[in-house]
């Protein structure tokens, strides 16, 4: 998972809670910043609206007309963040399955980051171990899906 916690922070953790310890942070700094951005403060600042465009003109031109496995991602995490499903899973099935992975099981790692030990946390923990094993593999299953559900015309995907 991507980890967005400051290091400095870690040393007050023991080796065994860090991942879960920043496991949290991250998926807390993501969630402040979906509602910042949702709560309209993003469009009405000039600063962050003339650094979205230059943004999306280099994606533009990397991605070459085509989607990355990845795209939209992040504008299913903001509509899931507005309680809109239906729109998340037209932006990335990918990214909604992340979404409820990372924030149904945020209160056990919680509990994990704290050094609680038993049977449920540690499934939680084997699923964590086979989730992060088995990462590529969902990606390419899931964007293959949009892929193909796009193309048939079943699904729409917005990225």
């Amino acid at each position: 998972m991507l980890d967005l916690c400051p290091r400095f922070i870690l040393k007050y953790f023991a080796g065994a809670n860090k991942k879960y310890f920043c496991y949290i942070f991250t998926a807390l700094i993501i969630g402040v910043a979906a509602i910042f951005y949702n709560s309209g403060i993003w469009q009405q600042s000039g600063i962050f609206t003339s650094g979205y465009s230059f943004l999306s003109r280099i994606r533009a031109v990397l991605h070459i007309g085509g989607r990355c496995p990845l795209c939209g991602g992040t504008r299913s995490f903001l509509s899931l963040f507005s309680g809109n499903l239906r729109e998340a899973l037209h932006y990335s099935i990918f990214g909604t399955f992340v979404f409820f992975i990372v924030y149904l099981l945020l209160p056990f790692r919680l509990l994990l980051a704290c050094g609680v030990k038993n049977y449920l946390l540690n499934r939680v923990k084997a699923l964590d171990w086979w989730l992060e094993e088995r990462f590529l593999y969902f990606l390419a299953i899931t964007s293959g899906l949009q892929w193909l559900l796009d193309y048939l015309g079943l699904w729409r995907w917005y990225a």
